[in-house]
């Protein structure tokens, strides 16, 4: 994955959850 901020890794594990995660 690339560098994001804290909150965009927040965000991120949240997606995870999801069927298709967002590109990042």
């Amino acid at each position: 994955m690339m560098e994001v901020p804290t909150l965009a890794i927040q965000k991120t594990s949240t997606w995870t959850t999801l069927p298709s995660p967002p590109l990042t």
